[in-house]
């Protein structure tokens, strides 16, 4: 089980999601994670969460995660969220 520390580790970069969200941290990236819906529970989600439950660095989930969105093509690269920095926000 992930200790409270680690959950709130910073990913390497906000990442920000095509439903409005980003994921800033381990626990927001776990949070994603668990509220998604069957269909899209994939291996590279799989993967993301092996990484979470066995305590990789922030950086390797960090990796992990950004390339399942982008498989699952919610990976918003055009966001201008970031430099307005919003408040954190999570919408699987």
């Amino acid at each position: 089980m992930p200790t409270s520390g680690y959950l709130s580790q910073n990913l390497r970069r906000p990442l920000p999601t095509k439903d409005d969200g980003i994921l800033r941290t381990v626990a927001d990236a776990a949070g994603y994670m668990m509220a998604l819906s069957k269909d899209r529970q994939r291996a590279h989600w799989q993967r993301a969460a092996r990484l979470i439950l066995d305590g990789a660095d922030a950086d390797d989930l960090s990796r992990q995660v950004e390339l399942a969105l982008f498989y699952d093509r919610q990976l918003d690269l055009r966001s201008s969220r970031l430099e307005s920095r919003e408040s954190p926000t999570m919408h699987p």
